[in-house]
């Protein structure tokens, strides 16, 4: 892929938000602003990138992006689906400066631009997140570089060498799935992007610490996840991935999955404190331990994510005599944490 030197991208916003429409449960809006460095008129060709599903998805959808949709300066534009082809001398398709890209295809269409013209592009389609049968292990990167589709064992909160206890939550064994944005096609434009935000809302039913996102330096607040870059160059793809459920030893059922340890809450909220967790969540991350034990809540989000986990019941006869030592020492180093929050 070239690098398109006359024009630059100035803004990008991105906002993916939960649609709960399988096979394509999310929705991206897209808004680009993109200048024409030069006092010339031009056309060139933008383009948008697409990815093979797999699995029983790919039978009816080989590709993953639904609907596209593109707007240029307030009117439609029709595009056209293609494949991507080689361009360098080993077979492979890079970006400016030899990036491997991420994708296998691209809705493309015509931008004609006047002399140092701005012009607003938007987007539009609904895509599927990746599940797989796990286990989450198989997504952990032990390197200091992650490949992509992968988590860096640095964003974890439990040791991934750790051989678990059968009474433990093992949470190498968590069934995991993941959606991603491509930033890197960036790449392609002269300069910086000067602004970037992207907000992603939190998958339903899943608990603030069995996510995990990449790159660092995010902010999680009211169910969603955002970035906010300036004079941004992208060197990573926006990647969210999280553990639908925690399983039992043996696979039997599922558990609660509060953590194990201190040390597993001490280094959440490490990670919480670096990438500015809101107070709801961590509370939803203390209540969950009181949840181990049967406890019943008025609160309804926390009452929402319980549905997911089969393993809760309520104990109509519960106390907080029966909470473990260990268990009370989490739940208090969180609330300290909850509490500096507010």
């Amino acid at each position: 892929m070239t690098k398109e030197a006359r024009v630059q991208m100035l803004r990008e916003d991105i906002n993916i938000s939960y649609q709960n429409q399988f096979p394509h449960e999310w929705q991206a809006d897209c808004v680009f602003q993109f200048k024409n460095l030069t006092n010339r008129e031009i056309e060139i060709q933008m383009g948008f990138p697409d990815w093979p599903t797999f699995g029983d998805a790919s039978v009816d959808h080989p590709w993953a992006i639904k609907d596209f949709k593109v707007w240029v300066k307030g009117k439609v534009v029709q595009p056209v689906h293609k494949k991507v082809v080689a361009n360098d001398s080993n077979n492979k398709v890079t970006l400016p400066g030899g990036k491997n890209i991420h994708y296998g295809a691209s809705y493309t269409w015509k931008v004609k631009f006047k002399p140092s013209e701005v012009i607003t592009v938007k987007n539009q389609y609904q895509f599927g997140g990746i599940d797989t049968n796990g286990p989450f292990s198989d997504l952990i990167h032990k390197n200091s570089n992650p490949q992509f589709g992968m988590v860096d064992a640095k964003a974890l909160f439990w040791d991934p060498q750790k051989k678990f206890k059968p009474q433990e939550n093992n949470f190498n064994e968590g069934i995991p799935s993941l959606i991603h944005y491509i930033v890197t096609t960036g790449l392609s434009w002269q300069g910086p992007i000067k602004e970037a935000k992207i907000t992603i809302d939190l998958p339903p039913q899943v608990f603030p610490h069995l996510m995990f996102f990449q790159p660092q330096g995010y902010q999680v607040k009211d169910r969603k996840v955002s970035w906010h870059f300036k004079n941004f160059v992208p060197q990573e793809e926006i990647l969210l991935s999280y553990i639908k459920l925690v399983p039992a030893f043996g696979g039997e059922a599922e558990k609660v999955p509060s953590f194990n340890t201190v040390r597993e809450a001490q280094n959440w909220i490490r990670i919480a404190k670096r990438n500015h967790y809101d107070a709801k969540s961590v509370r939803l991350v203390r209540q969950l331990v009181e949840a181990k034990y049967g406890k019943s809540f008025d609160d309804p989000e926390m009452n929402h994510l319980l549905k997911r986990v089969l393993a809760y019941k309520i104990n109509p006869n519960f106390s907080k005599k029966r909470i473990s030592k260990e268990d009370k020492k989490i739940m208090a180093v969180l609330r300290d944490f909850e509490e500096s929050l507010k």
